[in-house]
C-alpha cells in the first residue's frame, strides 16, 4: 500500500471514530443523569451569590495538599467556613447530580482505557 492510500485509510478510520464519538456523546447527553445535572446547575446558577461561594469553596478545596500534615485540619476549617452554603438543598442537589455524572463519565473513560493497550512502563509503576 502506498503512502497516499495509507493516509486515506487512516482518514476514513478517524472519521468513523469521530462519528462514533459523536454518537456516544449524544447518548450521554440524553441520559437522565445528564438532564438532572443540567437542571440542578441551572437552578443553582439562579442564586448567583451561592454559586459564587460554592465555586470559591471548590477552588480553595482543590488547592489543599493531601500530603500536608495539616491537610485534615485545613479541610475541616474550610468546610466550616462554607457550611452556610454546603448544606443548602440547592447545593446538595447540584453536587449529587455532578457526582453521578462524573461517575458515569469515569465508567466510560475506564471502559475505553481498559481495552486500549499503551505501554506506560516509563512511568515506573
Amino acid at each position: 500500500m502506498n503512502m497516499d492510500m495509507a493516509i486515506m485509510k487512516t482518514d476514513r478510520e478517524q472519521d468513523r471514530i469521530f462519528r462514533k464519538t459523536k454518537d456516544l456523546t449524544s447518548a450521554l447527553c440524553h441520559t437522565e443523569i445528564y438532564h438532572q445535572y443540567q437542571k440542578n446547575l441551572a437552578i443553582l446558577k439562579k442564586h448567583e451569590d451561592i454559586w459564587g461561594r460554592l465555586n470559591e469553596f471548590r477552588r480553595r478545596n482543590i488547592n489543599l495538599d493531601p500530603g500536608d500534615e495539616y491537610f485534615r485540619d485545613q479541610e475541616e476549617a474550610l468546610r466550616k467556613e462554607y457550611e452556610d452554603i454546603l448544606g443548602l438543598p440547592v447545593v446538595m442537589n447540584y453536587l449529587t447530580s455532578e457526582s453521578l455524572l462524573n461517575k458515569m463519565l469515569r465508567m466510560v473513560y475506564d471502559s475505553i482505557a481498559e481495552d486500549i493497550l499503551i505501554d506506560l512502563s516509563y512511568m515506573g509503576e
